[in-house]
C-alpha cells in the first residue's frame, strides 16, 4: 500500500482514535455560533470544555505508589 499522508488521512485516523473511547463527532457547520443550534461561542472554540474538560481529582494519598528504598539505595 502506497498511501500519501494527507490532511484527510490524518483527520480520519484521528476521528477513529477518538471514537474508540466513546467520543462523538459533530460537523462544524452544525454547531457554528451562527447556526440554528450553536454549541460554541466562537469559531476558535474547537473543544467543548463545558462538556468534556473536567479536571481529575487528586487520588487519595494511600493510593499513590511509592518507591521502596531499602538500605543502601539512598
Amino acid at each position: 500500500m502506497n498511501q500519501r499522508l494527507t490532511e484527510t488521512v490524518v483527520e480520519e485516523a484521528t476521528l477513529e482514535w477518538f471514537a474508540k473511547p466513546g467520543f462523538g463527532v459533530l460537523h462544524g457547520p452544525d454547531i457554528d455560533p451562527d447556526s440554528e443550534a450553536p454549541a460554541r461561542a466562537g469559531f476558535a472554540d474547537v473543544v467543548r470544555r463545558d462538556r468534556y474538560w473536567q479536571p481529575r481529582p487528586a487520588p487519595p494519598p494511600q493510593t499513590v505508589p511509592r518507591k521502596n528504598k531499602g538500605p543502601g539505595h539512598g
